[in-house]
């Protein structure tokens, strides 16, 4: 048995990674924003001007810090929902009797082998013919951890291989639910790390070449950081005169 993942629980994480991008696309606007409101403000010296955007990149450094502990705490959360799910949970004493025996048939007939991974996949792919439920549940609840201790390569296949093959069904929904976040994680992790980039010194980066497109966590999905209106550069220069004038 498995406990059933919480549906509700990974939905609301995932929307709350999915809001990570769209942050650091409004961080980094206000940002540049910020640094040519600066750099249009005649009234300044060029030590207060650097000063000012100093500021303006800490501030905008400590808000994308902000957003990627949100996000590393939906993840985490994504994480212990699907493992505790994926867990295999004992059964009655004669089941897991049957359990036992199965792996250790699988792991005296893999032990003889010298291609360990391949003659694992042949048992599984042999146990689904026979119907045999009691070797497709060996071999998901011990297979993986085998793996790992053993130091194969191939664990994380293995892992995906069984769940199609020996894993309840919520354990494989779990797993296809962590799958799918995690590959809009990286999608996401790629956002932080272009967000570093666009935050470099202004005055050592040309703002023609500054990145101003970040991936989201759907597959496709990009954000684009918005120009300034004509309206915004106007409220701007307003603001510089009645500074000048002042």
């Amino acid at each position: 048995m498995t406990h059933p993942p919480n549906p509700t629980a990974i939905t609301e994480w995932t929307a709350r990674a999915k809001q990570a991008t769209p942050a650091v696309v409004r961080v980094i606007r206000d940002y540049h924003r910020a640094v040519r409101k600066i750099d249009r403000r005649d009234n300044l010296d060029a030590g207060t001007k650097i000063k000012l955007k100093e500021m303006a990149r800490r501030d905008a450094t400590g808000a994308l810090e902000s957003h990627r502990a949100d996000f590393v705490r939906a993840r985490e959360a994504i994480a212990d929902l699907t493992d505790r799910a994926m867990k295999p949970q004992a059964g009655d004493t004669a089941s897991e009797l049957r359990i036992g025996a199965a792996w250790q048939r699988a792991v005296r007939i893999m032990d003889r082998s010298s291609d360990r991974f391949g003659k694992l996949t042949e048992i599984a792919e042999r146990a689904v013919k026979q119907g045999d439920s009691d070797t497709l549940a060996a071999l998901w609840r011990e297979g993986p951890g085998y793996a790992e201790s053993e130091d194969w390569p191939d664990a994380d296949k293995l892992r995906s291989l069984l769940v199609h093959v020996g894993a309840p069904t919520e354990a494989a929904k779990a797993y296809a639910s962590r799958t799918s976040f995690e590959k809009g994680a990286g999608r996401v992790e790629l956002a932080f790390g272009t967000a570093a980039t666009a935050l470099t010194d202004d005055d050592g980066l040309d703002r023609a070449t500054a990145p101003d497109q970040f991936p989201g966590f759907d597959e496709g999905e990009i954000y684009t950081v918005e120009a300034e209106s004509p309206a915004e550069v106007h409220e701007s220069e307003e603001a510089r005169l009645r500074a000048l004038i002042g």
